[in-house]
């Protein structure tokens, strides 16, 4: 999540949404991915993709409540 937030403070945000999607790759049982990459999504105005990402969080962690309160 570190590396994803420092690209994403330095301007490069497709970059940051990149490595969080191939995190979610390797990792998905971590929702805090998921998560992040659907509030990047949310800031560049991609609602359609934000709600896809939460809803694919939301599939695998059902109970967990970053998951539930962003959805």
């Amino acid at each position: 999540l570190h590396v994803a937030n420092l690209l994403k403070a330095d301007g490069k945000g497709e970059a940051a949404k990149e490595y969080l999607r191939q995190s979610i790759v390797k990792s998905p049982q971590i929702p805090q991915l998921y998560v992040f990459l659907a509030s990047i999504e949310e800031e560049e105005k991609n609602v359609v993709a934000a709600v896809s990402t939460l809803e694919r969080a939301y599939a695998r962690f059902p109970e967990d409540e970053k998951v539930l309160y962003y959805l």
